[in-house]
């Protein structure tokens, strides 16, 4: 349906979303609390607090690959490593969704994101300390890229059984749409 326009599609989305990611990302991630302790307080509501704000961040940084790669000396190597971050980035946070909710598939999809977030890690090392003249916004990535591989090394190296402890998740019971219906 796209062909080959569908790079550059998603380029002006990456490109609007560029100044205001750090915003979106702040705001995902205090959903994501705020829904965190609405589950463990029981009060309801929490997991679609918690789908909703992980399923937006998983969008943004898959749209975030996109971004266009500007006056550097290895684009197309620079290009790969960005869509190679914000791929496993959106994996990663997708794969953190299925545990806390407990759905089926989240072991596969952590061990993906993981994966991708040691390459690219290692990826951002490299060019992070091959460029003399880092900006701001590669420091931000950078930073991002530690703090992605914490939380999912994390989430990598915890039971299930333990996060659902902890969660008072049981048996994939929906708590939320159990109240919804009543």
């Amino acid at each position: 349906m796209f062909g080959t326009t569908t790079p550059k599609f998603f380029e002006k989305i990456a490109e609007r979303l560029e100044n205001k990611i750090v915003k979106i990302e702040l705001i995902c991630l205090f959903s994501v609390f705020i829904g965190i302790v609405l589950k463990l307080s029981e009060i309801g509501f929490g997991n679609i607090v918690i789908i909703l704000s992980l399923s937006i961040l998983s969008i943004l940084y898959y749209f975030s690959a996109f971004r266009p790669i500007k006056s550097e000396k290895n684009a197309g190597l620079m290009r790969f490593i960005c869509r190679l971050t914000f791929w496993g980035y959106s994996i990663a946070i997708m794969g953190i969704l299925f545990t806390l909710m407990n759905y089926s598939g989240s072991e596969i999809m952590i061990k993906v994101g993981f994966s991708t977030m040691v390459f690219s890690l290692l990826a951002n090392i490299y060019s992070f300390k091959r460029n003399s003249e880092n900006s701001e916004k590669r420091r931000i990535d950078f930073l991002r890229n530690i703090i992605f591989f914490a939380i999912t090394f994390i989430f990598y190296i915890t039971p299930q059984q333990e996060i659902n402890k902890v969660l008072k998740n049981h048996n994939n019971s929906n708590t939320d749409i159990e109240l919804v219906e009543q």
